[in-house]
């Protein structure tokens, strides 16, 4: 379900992502392990407004940092990425890219990490 309320929200549909069946809350409590608030977290960051959401993602990275798996972390900082670029924050959307990209490129991730570069080139000179 998680996977589907990032989909969701890149069509703009953010009412469909809300109204999924029992929400992100109900979906992560049933682990209730770090990993799973970190999931939680994130998901309501893609659906979140403003400095809302952008505390959310910050909170998500900040979980995600203390648990495994890595990717988790990595794609938490995509996503982080593309919305301080949605906001016109040029200089914060490349930090989150370069990291993301780099922490993809080292797992062999390599659709994520293309899309992390790409991402990154289209919002500066990719250093």
């Amino acid at each position: 379900m998680t996977e589907l309320i990032e989909a969701i929200t890149r069509t703009g549909d953010l009412d469909m992502a809300r109204d999924a069946p029992g929400g992100p809350a109900e979906w992560t409590q049933i682990g209730g392990s770090g990993w799973a608030q970190a999931i939680e977290v994130r998901c309501r960051a893609l659906l979140a407004d403003g400095e809302a959401a952008a505390s959310l993602y910050q909170e998500a990275i900040g979980r995600f940092s203390q648990t495994r798996p890595r990717s988790s972390l990595t794609r938490a900082r995509l996503l982080y990425g593309e919305w301080v670029r949605r906001e016109g924050r040029r200089l914060d959307a490349r930090e989150q890219y370069r990291a993301a990209h780099d922490m993809f490129d080292a797992a062999d991730m390599e659709g994520f990490a293309g899309r992390a570069h790409a991402n990154g080139s289209a919002v500066t000179t990719w250093l």
